[in-house]
């Protein structure tokens, strides 16, 4: 584990700023620190960046169809990956729709099990739709992800997956090259580069396309990464 303190030292350390037993400035220590969240933001849109996927549920109420993100345990994702509807120990698939698919629904108070799910994303929190309207107690199970550690503040401690603190340290220090005006080596722009490629190459999730649904002697699934 390390602070976030201690990855905006290294980083410093490798471009040259900082010295082996001299102490960060807080002047440096708060323009790192602005560089770290904002290229911990700047990953949390490229999904293979992240490790942090995990479940979170959603009391569904009968009647009610729209529903904030301040309900899930951990607020407003960064990714929506996936969802189903249970109820009685039976799971119900349900799927994630666009805002014109959505719009294309002329009669949205419908009650039933709900089938289509639309997320009307904004900030700080987003809204959760379903159609039909629940006519029972279901529950909505998410598939999510979040940003690697959200934000941080000097304090905090982060407990990584192998390769993101190397990640971390070498990408920074080739960030803040530029306000400090100092040169990048071929080997740390190498590390942050390689570093990174390699955490995508991990967190890579291979796409399967479901053709259960096509005729008879047509179904099989397909990677669309290996084209068949």
């Amino acid at each position: 584990m390390a602070t976030a303190l201690e990855l905006i030292t290294d980083a410093l350390m490798d471009i040259g700023v900082q010295g082996l037993e001299q102490p960060v400035t807080a002047a440096d220590s708060q323009l790192a620190l602005r560089h770290l969240n904002r290229m911990l933001a700047k990953w949390a849109n490229q999904p293979a960046a992240m490790y942090n996927n995990y479940l979170d549920t959603l009391a569904l109420t009968p009647g009610v169809q729209s529903y904030s993100t301040s309900l899930l345990s951990q607020g407003n994702p960064q990714m929506w990956n996936d969802v189903n509807v249970t109820i009685g120990g039976v799971t119900y698939p349900c799927d994630f729709v666009t805002a014109a698919q959505w719009d294309q629904l002329a009669f949205k108070a419908t009650s039933g099990l709900p089938r289509w799910c639309w997320v009307d994303v904004s900030w700080p929190n987003s809204t959760i739709y379903f159609y039909p309207l629940p006519s029972a107690a279901y529950t909505a199970n998410f598939r999510l992800q979040l940003n690697v550690n959200g934000t941080m503040t000097l304090a905090t401690t982060v407990s990584l997956p192998p390769g993101y603190e190397t990640a971390i340290v070498a990408n920074l220090a080739v960030r803040l090259a530029v306000p400090y005006t100092r040169p990048v080596s071929a080997e740390l722009a190498a590390e942050a580069r390689d570093s990174l490629a390699w955490l995508k190459r991990t967190n890579h999730k291979p796409e399967i396309m479901d053709t259960t649904q096509l005729p008879t002697g047509h179904r099989r699934w397909v990677d669309i990464n290996r084209g068949y």
